[in-house]
C-alpha cells in the first residue's frame, strides 16, 4: 500500500491565473487535495526460475503481474469565484477512481569463459493497461514504458588490478510519451591498488552525442541526455 501524502490530502495549487478582458472574466487553474483520499493498493504476483548447470554459465527467468488499485485520478470541474474580482476556475481535484496493471517477463543470463572474463546480458518486455487514466497524463506517465529493454555487456580482468568493462544498453520505443528507441553504449576502466580502493574512468553514451529521454511524463519536456565522462574515487573503510 502507498499511504497518502500531506499534499494529497489538504493541497490547494494555483497552476495558472490568466487575466480577464472586457468581455470574459480572468482565469485561474487548480490542482486540490482531498480529505478523503484514500491509499493506492497493489496487489503482486511474481515467479521465477534458476538454472545454474555449472560454475561457467547461469540463467534467470522471471515473471510478474501487477495489480494497482485506487490509482491517483482527476475530477475537472468549473464554477466561478465570486471574487472580487470574479473568477472563471478549473478545479482538478484528486481522487482514487482509476487503476492500473502492469505485467512482464525478464530474462538474464551469465556466462563466465574463464576466471578473468565474464559475459552477461538481459531482455524484458512489459505491458501497462490503465481505466480512467486517458485524461491524466502527468499520471498515467507512471505507467508509460518502452516496448523491450535489453543489454549485452563483458567484462575483463587485466593484469596489475586493472579491469575493463563495456555494457551496451537497448531501449525501444515508448509510445505513450512518443518517443523512438535508442541505443547506449557505456564503457570504464577500474584500478584497484589496495583492496579498499577503486580509481575509475568512464564514459556513457558512447556512440551517440545525444538521445531523448521521458521525465515525469509531460509535465516537463523530453531531456536531451548527453554523452558524459567521469572520473570517480572510492575509498571503502
Amino acid at each position: 500500500a502507498r499511504a497518502p501524502s500531506r499534499g494529497e490530502e489538504e493541497a490547494l495549487i494555483r497552476v495558472a491565473s490568466y487575466p480577464g478582458t472586457s468581455t470574459t472574466l480572468p482565469v485561474r487553474v487548480e490542482i486540490k487535495g482531498n480529505e478523503n483520499f484514500d491509499a493506492e493498493f497493489n496487489n503482486a504476483l511474481e515467479a521465477g526460475w534458476r538454472w545454474w548447470p555449472n560454475h561457467h554459465f547461469q540463467f534467470d527467468l522471471s515473471a510478474y503481474d501487477f495489480i494497482y488499485q485506487n490509482v491517483r485520478s482527476f475530477e475537472t470541474t468549473t464554477f466561478i469565484d465570486p471574487g472580487p474580482p470574479a473568477t472563471y476556475v478549473y478545479r482538478s481535484t484528486l481522487n482514487n477512481a482509476a487503476s492500473a496493471q502492469t505485467r512482464g517477463v525478464e530474462a538474464s543470463w551469465k556466462y563466465r569463459p574463464s576466471d578473468g572474463w565474464e559475459l552477461n546480458g538481459g531482455v524484458s518486455r512489459q505491458a501497462a493497461s490503465t481505466n480512467d487514466l486517458s485524461t491524466n497524463p502527468v499520471v498515467s506517465a507512471d505507467y508509460w514504458t518502452p516496448d523491450w529493454l535489453w543489454h549485452v555487456g563483458s567484462w575483463w580482468q587485466l593484469p596489475h588490478e586493472w579491469e575493463f568493462s563495456t555494457t551496451l544498453y537497448g531501449v525501444g520505443r515508448n509510445p505513450g510519451a512518443n518517443l523512438p528507441g535508442y541505443l547506449r553504449l557505456d564503457a570504464q576502466l577500474v584500478y584497484r591498488p589496495r583492496p579498499d580502493v577503486e580509481l575509475s574512468l568512464g564514459v556513457q553514451n558512447l556512440n551517440d552525442p545525444t538521445h531523448d529521454e521521458m521525465i515525469l511524463g509531460n509535465a516537463l519536456p523530453h531531456t536531451e541526455v548527453k554523452r558524459d565522462f567521469y572520473a570517480r574515487v572510492q575509498w571503502r573503510f
